[in-house]
């Protein structure tokens, strides 16, 4: 379903429902930002080889804080039995306008994509549900709770003054008595005299309430009791929370029952390659994301203990890492047979939902019945539907085939939890871990080094078997000049340009981090060469960033 303000506080009710389900599993979700790279730079200029997960957040933080989201995708996963069925939101949010809020940024080249995959702008600037993360709810739910602060005015003109002042001496004598309910004012035509006349009484006559008139221009005042006045001002403070809920915080209420099941109830938070999505998620809808990346790390852990990142799942069930972008991934899974996957009732925006004749007495079940030959065919060549095709980066549905992806994979392999895919990294990120340096990845079969070449024409493999390696398991760049490689091998390296990943990760942190290197077991001659080399290299200044 699509969900924009106006539909805001049912797709709360019924994703706090789907959540809370027993049978929920896992929920998948999927983000569009207004931008994630800054001056339209190249995914390789945001993205160098010779990036470290610390240095790289550094990098995709400053993205985060910058730009804004456009959607939301979440779709909630149950299993009935044998077969799945998923609801899905799509939910359009647009930072809320808030004294000391977020500017919108727009990227040109994340419009320019974004258009070309019918993202519907008019949709998300109309309709867009305001979000704030959990500071700014906090004051503006205290800033309803109280009375707001008005600011007075006097009448200036002489005759205004007399009128009202002979009205608001009426209004005292009413307020003295208790044997006359209401009484209706002289009418005035003049806004400003009227809107005085309400100032005066609020201000002068607690227990005395302004309404419209019978007649036109004309304040009508009704004494109240003491009972009366504190359940007026209840109901007004209700409204207040109520609007302040609807048009300022609104789609962090969509965040808190998504974080809230995660966390406690520990249902998986699945994404596809979904640093980014967690990035934005918990710095919009949470708190500022903090500098320090084992810091961040700590954040996630906190808010989303079990995080499933299909990117990082994928080759540990046999796929190329080549193919695993995510509409690859959904048309290659739908060669599996497998466990059924359905639309839940209510949820009909990507395909055919419940007949209304379904004699099921479970909401959100969907009738065999309704799963016509053309949406099957739809649903299960996404490339060869066009209209299937321009789905793919829309949140909602990008978020619904992630969690199609990830029923395939559960049913190839142990779930891969809490790794991240990196991207153009030799990194993979480790959420568990409180460390700030990653593990290599591929995970190594015998031991890694870091290997560096003068020429980025050299035959690699056969320099390693020159140095001593007896069998090569694994080769890749770290540097996008090609000088410098992580290696995995068996067999011992020797020379003065080779050493343990370990002394590289230590050399070049304790350079970039100006401290003087932990002592490893490495040999301290090789050591001090490569940390003369990798000052030249990092200009003997900081992290990229």
């Amino acid at each position: 379903m699509d969900v924009s303000r106006d539909n805001l506080s049912d797709a709360v009710t019924k994703l706090r429902r789907a959540l809370q389900s027993p049978k929920a599993q896992f929920v998948a979700i999927d983000e569009e930002f207004t931008g994630i790279s800054f001056n339209n730079g190249s995914f390789q200029d945001m993205n160098p080889l010779s990036d470290s997960a610390s240095s790289r957040y550094a990098r995709m933080r400053n993205v985060a804080k910058s730009f804004g989201l456009m959607q939301l995708g979440i779709a909630v996963f149950e299993k009935n039995g044998e077969s799945y069925r998923s609801s899905v939101f799509n939910c359009y949010v647009f930072a809320a306008e808030t004294p000391g809020g977020r500017d919108v940024n727009l990227s040109t080249g994340a419009v320019a994509f974004l258009r070309k995959n019918a993202m519907d702008f008019g949709t998300w600037l109309r309709d867009g549900i305001p979000y704030v993360d959990s500071a700014t709810e906090a004051r503006l739910i205290k800033e309803a709770s109280s009375e707001p602060e008005r600011k007075t005015f006097q009448l200036q003109d002489a005759t205004y003054k007399a009128f009202a002042d002979g009205e608001l001496a009426k209004v005292q004598v009413l307020s003295e008595q208790t044997s006359v309910k209401q009484m209706d004012l002289q009418p005035h035509a003049t806004p400003v005299v009227r809107k005085y006349l309400h100032q005066e009484i609020e201000r002068r006559f607690p227990l005395v309430a302004t309404e419209k008139g019978p007649v036109k221009h004309q304040i009508r005042c009704v004494l109240l009791t003491e009972a009366e006045k504190a359940r007026r001002d209840q109901l007004r403070k209700q409204q207040r929370l109520d609007d302040v809920r609807e048009n300022k915080i609104g789609a962090r209420a969509l965040f808190v029952e998504l974080r809230d099941a995660c966390r406690d109830r520990k249902l998986p938070l699945v994404g596809h390659n979904c640093l980014y999505d967690l990035l934005f998620l918990l710095e919009h809808f949470e708190a500022p994301i903090p500098e320090d990346w084992s810091s961040f790390k700590a954040l996630v852990r906190q808010n989303f203990p079990i995080i499933v990142d299909t990117k990082a799942f994928a080759p540990r069930c046999a796929f190329p890492e080549r193919r695993t972008a995510l509409d690859q991934l959904y048309e290659a899974v739908q060669t599996s047979t497998g466990a059924e996957i359905r639309f839940a009732r209510g949820f009909g925006k990507y395909g055919p939902e419940e007949s209304s004749e379904d004699e099921s007495d479970e909401d959100g079940q969907v009738d065999d019945a309704a799963r016509t030959a053309a949406f099957r065919a739809a649903l299960d060549a996404p490339r060869r539907d066009p209209r299937t095709t321009q789905r793919f980066h829309e949140a909602g549905w990008d978020a619904h085939t992630t969690g199609v992806v990830y029923v395939r994979l559960l049913e190839k392999g142990t779930s891969c939890e809490n790794r991240l895919h990196l991207m153009r990294s030799v990194y993979e990120i480790d959420l568990g871990s409180d460390e700030a340096i990653e593990p290599v990845h591929p995970p190594p079969k015998g031991t890694c080094y870091h290997v560096r070449v003068d020429d980025e024409n050299t035959d690699v493999r056969a320099l390693l078997t020159s140095l001593g390696a007896t069998d090569i398991h694994h080769v890749q760049k770290c540097n996008d000049d090609g000088r410098e490689w992580c290696v995995d091998v068996s067999g011992e390296l020797t020379g003065d340009t080779c050493v343990p990943w370990a002394c590289f990760e230590a050399e070049r942190d304790a350079l970039l981090q100006q401290k003087a290197p932990s002592a490893g077991s490495w040999p301290k001659k090789t050591a001090k060469k490569l940390r003369t080399w990798l000052a030249k290299r990092l200009g003997g200044s900081a992290a990229p960033a």
